[in-house]
């Protein structure tokens, strides 16, 4: 009997370890940390090395043993495609561990830079951070260095650790979570080079759930609607301004299509737009490049047209003012409603070919987008209004700035 028990507390305890690599941490953030990197069972454990967009780790890591081919001829996430960020398919993260996990975007480790406090320690004689989030729970990143070659190199020293997002002006190099001693930021590494992953999952769960129903309101349509922008707090916050089909914010002079992301701009040509063209036939925007997706998980999405069409019609819009913020109070059939502040725009100006300052509209013309492309592949479909003219539908240029206001069904 005594046996028997010591050899079932053996397979409890081996249950627990293989738990504990996928147990979600709450940081207080917009997504949950695991507790440990992919292949490894215990937080101060390096795991396993992956290329960027490969799901098996390997011995030697070059462009010779690269699955998507060789620098001059990629044949996935490249200009052709189009495509920033790893398909689930893709995503080591996901094909490992199932559910919502998946690989960090580039954002989610800006968040976990700029909104934790980072303590360089030392676990197990393992040297890393210990980050500590709003919430007061920690994770520990030991410091992983990389692979290239069948070398390993600043192991102990450095922190490397893969995104799921390509950079947006090199398909050669993806964005990586960095971090030394003394620095911790976002670069970028060769696809090439093996790193350390930590992924993250949906908020608070494993599984695909609803979001708390405090962030949304019914109104009685056929989508539920966010009650704040993405990057909001309160409703009357304007939030952050997106580029269409671009998930990070940008500094406001690059809101151009010489810093577009979905764009290969030279002066002149005419077809220079990479992604949602009449050559690849796409029209709405990926859950990757949909930032209210990757935000927020599914079944957020960026509203649809109709679905803008449908607030527009069957809502009573009010122009009002709140916290000092003009806007519209837009009352749903059923008597709830949400208030859309007025958010003007970011995008450059230019002055006899020279840039003259970065447009950000008066405090009673909005813009919002949908996901949906316009019939000129330059321009996405809005929702527009300023002081004198009715809500409607328009287009505008995509490499623009403008907020994004949620919904899901």
């Amino acid at each position: 009997m005594k046996r028997k028990y010591i050899l079932l507390l053996v397979a409890a305890m081996a249950a627990f370890g293989a738990y504990a690599q996928h147990e979600p941490v709450d940081l207080g953030l917009s997504v949950d940390w695991a507790s440990c990197n992919l292949g490894a069972s215990a937080p101060e454990q390096y795991g396993a090395y992956y290329s960027w967009g490969e799901t098996a780790t390997k011995s030697v890591f070059s462009w010779n043993t690269y699955r998507y081919g060789n620098s001059d001829a990629l044949t996935k996430y490249n200009k052709s495609d189009g495509n920033r960020t790893l398909a689930p398919e893709n995503d080591a993260a996901s094909a490992a561990w199932g559910g919502t996990w998946r690989m960090p975007t580039k954002a989610e480790c800006a968040e976990l830079l700029d909104k934790c406090t980072w303590t360089w320690s030392n676990r197990s004689g393992v040297n890393g951070y210990i980050v500590t989030g709003p919430s007061g729970n920690t994770i520990f990143l030991p410091a992983s260095g990389q692979r290239e070659g069948s070398e390993a190199s600043d192991v102990g020293s450095w922190g490397c650790y893969w995104s799921a997002t390509l950079n947006h002006r090199s398909i050669l190099v993806a964005e990586s979570l960095s971090f030394d001693q003394g620095l911790s930021s976002v670069e970028v590494a060769s696809r090439i080079v093996g790193q350390a992953i930590r992924p993250v999952c949906t908020k608070n769960s494993v599984e695909v759930s609803l979001p708390d129903p405090s962030t949304y309101v019914d109104l009685g349509l056929s989508v539920k609607w966010a009650t704040c922008n993405i990057g909001a707090k309160n409703p009357w916050e304007c939030g952050e301004y997106y580029a269409w089909g671009e998930t990070e914010e940008k500094r406001p002079d690059n809101y151009r299509y010489y810093s577009y992301g979905w764009c290969n701009y030279k002066f002149g040509e005419k077809d220079f737009i990479l992604k949602y063209t009449a050559h690849d036939g796409k029209v709405n925007l990926e859950d990757g490049d949909d930032v209210a997706s990757l935000k927020l998980g599914t079944p957020w999405h960026m509203p649809s047209v109709a679905e803008f069409e449908e607030l527009i019609k069957k809502c009573r819009w009010t122009w009002t003012t709140w916290h000092s913020i003009k806007g519209y109070k837009v009352t749903g059939p059923n008597g709830n409603f949400i208030f859309l502040p007025t958010t003007g725009a970011i995008g450059v100006v230019y002055d006899c070919g020279k840039i003259v300052g970065c447009y950000i509209g008066p405090d009673y013309e909005s813009f919002y987008w949908t996901k949906e492309k316009s019939l000129n592949e330059n321009c996405a479909e809005i929702l527009y209004w300023k002081k004198d003219l009715s809500p409607k539908i328009s287009g505008s240029y995509r490499c623009y700035g403008y907020p994004v206001r949620p919904v899901f069904k």
